[in-house]
This record gives structure tokens, sequence and C-alpha cells, in this order.
């Protein structure tokens, strides 16, 4: 019963957020530039030394965006919910965005190695965890999709939160 209300809990919040993300990407298209503009602004900045710290923050970013885009897409492979697709889509924009600064400060660029495979062994662990997750079920699937967005965004959030 437990895994039941869970997954409706799952499935209502990924609709309305859905729903939400349609009706702000109209909003959004209008006043924020796409990725392709933020890559040419990224790009048109003068590069800055960047510390041993930031760069390995860069290169973790990227990492991250990888691996919600490799996830998304198994995740889409197997149980074909346009949700997963879209957002393996949305995951590849940002991933290019965060490449864009590993390629201008010539960092390892990561983003070359085949869907699936990382650099950072925790992350590589991850994948397949929510992988192997994901393929369970549907349920299983929204609830991974879920874990991601905690964290990729939610938990980072929290933290600078706690920083500030």
């Amino acid at each position: 019963m437990k895994k039941i209300i869970i997954g409706v809990v799952v499935i209502v919040t990924l609709l309305v957020g859905m729903a939400m993300a349609k009706q702000r990407g109209k909003w959004m298209s209008r006043n924020f530039m796409n990725s392709s503009q933020g890559i040419i602004y990224v790009k048109s900045l003068p590069a800055e030394p960047l510390s041993n710290v930031e760069k390995n923050t860069i290169l973790h970013m990227v990492e991250e965006e990888k691996l919600a885009r490799d996830v998304y897409q198994k995740l889409y492979e197997a149980w074909k919910l346009p949700v997963f697709g879209n957002i393996a889509k949305s995951e590849q924009k940002h991933m290019n965005l965060v490449k864009s600064l590993v390629e201008k400060y010539n960092l390892p660029n990561s983003t070359i190695n085949p869907p699936g495979k990382f650099n950072n062994p925790e992350l590589q662990k991850l994948y397949e965890k929510l992988v192997n997750k994901g393929k369970k079920s549907v349920i299983e699937a929204l609830i991974v999709g879920c874990t991601i967005e905690d964290l990729v965004w939610i938990k980072p959030l929290k933290m600078l939160i706690i920083r500030i």
C-alpha cells in the first residue's frame, strides 16, 4: 500500500511539474536565452584563472549532467514515457552548456565517453544503481527521476543555502 501511495504522489508531482514547465517554458522562451545563446555567451567571456576547486566543480557538474541525461535515456528506452525522452533532451542542453566551460578551460572532456561510462567512479556506481532500479517498474523509474532531480538540483541548492 505504501508503494502505491508513493507512486501516486510521484506521478502527480511529475504531471504537475510537466504542466508548470510547459507554461513556464512559453514564458521563458520569450524572455531568456536558449542553450545555444548561452554557449555563445560563455565563450565570449574572458577566461579567468581557475582554482583546482573550480576546475573540479566544473568537471563534476558536467558528469552529473551526463549522468542525468544517460539515465533518462535508458528510462525512456525501457518505458517509452515521453517525459523521460523530453528530460533527456533538456539534460543534453545543460550538459552542452557546462561542456562549453570544460572546453573554454581545456579541462578533460568526459562527455566524449559513451553513454553510461563515467570518469568519476562514484557517478559510475550511481548510474548503474539508478538504471537497475528504474528498469524494475514504471513507478521505480519515476522515483529514479525524482532522485536525479534531488541530486542534481535540490541537494546542491540546500548546500548553497547552508553556506550563505
